[in-house]
C-alpha cells in the first residue's frame, strides 16, 4: 500500500485516527440514546464489546499502516544519514537487523558503539503504539498489550528500484481479564510501500568515502538520448560514478 506523504506528520496521523475513533464513539453513544427502553435492556458489556470491536477494525485497517509508514520512512532517512563512509571500519551488514533496531529503539549499533538517531527520538514505532494505548485507557477504559514479532524491509521485482516494501508482524491483546470484552490477535501482518526518490543515495555516499552526496532521482533516458553531450551532463549532475571493477 502506498500512503500519501501527508501522513508523514506524526501529529496528523494520530489526530486523524483519533477523529475516526471519536466519530465511532459518538455513533455508538447516539445509538444507545435512540430508544430508552432499548438501552435499558442491553447490557453495558454488550455496548463495550461493540465499541472495542470498532476500535480493532480502525486500528488494523488504518492506524497501524500509517504509523508503520511514518516511522519507517523517517527511520530509513536516519540510517542513510548515519551510515559510515566507505573507509570506515564499521558498516551496515544486515539491513533488516539495523532497520528493526532503529525503528524499535531509535538506535543503531555500529561495532562497539550504540548510536542514537536524532530523527527517531519519540518517533519509534513503540512510541506510536504507546500513545494509542494511553488514549484507549482514557477513552475506552481498556488497555492494550502488544508484541512486535518482526519487521522487514525489501526490494523486489514488484517494487522496482524506486520503491521499498516494509512489513510488520505483531500480536496484541485489547482489554483486560478473560471476559467477552477482550480481543487477542496473533500474527497480524501490515504492509506499506513508499518511494525513495529524493532520499540521499547511500551507494554513492559509500563508494566515494562520503566525498560525494546526491539524492536519488530517476533518469528518463531513452536509447537515442545517450549522446556525448547528454552523458557529460549526466556526469556533471553527479548521477554517475566510475565503477572501479568495470
Amino acid at each position: 500500500m502506498v500512503i500519501p506523504r501527508f501522513f508523514l506528520s506524526k501529529k496528523g496521523i494520530f489526530l486523524t485516527f483519533i477523529a475516526v475513533l471519536l466519530v465511532s464513539l459518538l455513533l455508538l453513544y447516539a445509538s444507545t440514546q435512540y430508544e430508552v427502553s432499548y438501552r435499558e435492556t442491553v447490557p453495558t458489556e454488550t455496548l463495550r464489546v461493540s465499541g472495542l470491536n470498532n476500535f480493532v477494525s480502525d486500528f488494523e485497517g488504518a492506524y497501524l499502516e500509517r504509523a508503520l509508514f511514518a516511522s519507517s520512512h523517517r527511520e530509513l532517512i536516519s540510517l542513510i544519514r548515519i551510515a559510515p563512509d566507505g573507509s570506515g571500519s564499521s558498516r551496515i551488514v544486515d539491513i533488516n537487523q539495523a532497520f528493526t533496531e532503529a525503528i524499535l529503539n531509535g538506535t543503531l549499533t555500529m561495532g562497539n558503539s550504540n548510536i542514537i538517531l536524532p530523527e527517531m527520538v519519540n518517533n519509534t514505532l513503540p512510541n506510536w503504539l504507546d500513545n494509542l494505548n494511553n488514549f484507549t485507557q482514557r477513552s475506552l477504559r481498556s488497555g492494550m498489550k502488544y508484541s512486535i514479532r518482526s519487521i522487514t524491509i525489501t526490494q523486489d521485482d514488484t517494487t522496482g528500484p524506486w520503491f521499498v516494501n516494509v512489513s510488520m508482524s505483531l500480536d496484541y491483546v485489547l482489554g483486560e481479564g478473560s471476559g467477552p470484552a477482550q480481543w487477542t490477535r496473533n500474527n497480524v501482518t501490515i504492509f506499506v510501500s513508499f518511494d525513495i526518490l529524493g532520499f540521499e543515495d547511500p551507494y554513492l555516499k559509500f563508494q566515494t568515502d562520503n566525498r560525494l552526496n546526491n539524492t536519488i532521482s530517476r533518469f528518463n533516458g531513452t536509447e537515442g538520448s545517450y549522446s556525448p553531450e547528454n552523458l557529460t551532463a549526466l556526469i556533471l549532475s553527479r548521477q554517475f560514478i566510475h565503477d572501479r571493477g568495470s
